[in-house]
């Protein structure tokens, strides 16, 4: 993987903005770690092509998950918005992608999909390009062009971001996930945002922030997808998973580990794509 083009990625807004035209023209080696293969290389005479991978991300091999269909327009009309729930540490350090996908390779017919680890890196399984769906949204509606439809994850990917979410204090004065899970001794400090109130569908509480890192490789990705596929994916459909799950409020993934709320994300992100053109 090009460490320089993901450092770009994570500075800043306007090194994002210059990273995304560099993506589209360079083809990445892939990095070091563990399970990974490298993707097949791109042509330059494919560039016009629409690219089936994120070029600045790891590829990882999978062994159970498999892709369940083709996108019907042969490319993601939006992306998901999740956060992986988990502590996302061991032995007070940071797990990367890898650790998050070996887990999501499950035989249960859910789909690992791409992961942005602490540190902002991408992470892309090897059986789901962007021409293929997988599940990652379960029970979920959304209007998309114009038309309702379940089953969100038939049309739009998923990000998976590493982070614990929703937070909540117990009798004892630790920190803990939505549902129950100790956050354990010796993790790096905690940075929460708060919301008092409901934003929409998004639920209010205090959330585990993702970090800058995450968040400008989540913009990077997003507007990636639009300049492959311009005419396809929509940033309309670039939705938290709260805001689709059913019935309402299932789910509270992104909420306020988010540092904007999903309308403000996808005015961001149309204000950020004015300026690549």
């Amino acid at each position: 993987m090009n460490k320089e083009i993901l450092n770009e990625i994570k500075l800043s807004a306007e090194h994002i903005l210059k990273s995304v035209k560099e993506l589209e023209t360079q083809t990445l080696p892939i990095g070091e770690a563990p399970n990974v293969d490298e993707p097949d290389r791109i042509d330059k005479d494919e560039l016009n092509a629409r690219r089936p991978f994120f070029p600045a991300a790891t590829i990882f091999k999978t062994e159970f998950n498999k892709a369940r269909g083709d996108y019907r327009k042969g490319y993601a009309e939006g992306l998901v918005i999740h956060f992986t729930a988990g502590w996302s540490f061991k032995d007070g350090k940071e797990r990367d992608g890898a650790a998050a996908l070996k887990y999501m390779d499950r035989k249960d017919g859910a789909s690992s999909y791409l992961v942005i680890d602490h540190g902002g890196e991408v992470w892309q399984p090897d059986h789901l390009p962007f021409t293929k769906w997988g599940y990652h949204a379960g029970a979920s509606e959304l209007t998309i062009s114009g038309k309702n439809e379940t089953s969100v994850h038939k049309f739009l990917v998923g990000v998976e971001i590493m982070c614990p979410g929703l937070l909540k204090k117990n009798a004892n004065g630790k920190w803990e996930t939505w549902y129950g899970q100790v956050i354990p001794e010796g993790v790096p400090e905690i940075k929460t945002r708060t919301w008092t109130e409901n934003k929409g569908l998004q639920k209010k509480g205090t959330y585990w922030a993702y970090t800058e890192a995450q968040e400008s490789s989540l913009v990077a990705l997003c507007l990636f997808l639009k300049r492959q596929a311009p005419d396809i994916f929509s940033f309309d459909n670039v939705v938290g998973h709260d805001e689709i799950a059913t019935p309402n409020g299932r789910k509270v993934d992104p909420g306020a580990s988010l540092s904007k709320t999903m309308v403000e994300f996808r005015e961001f992100l149309k204000a950020e794509y004015k300026r690549i053109l």
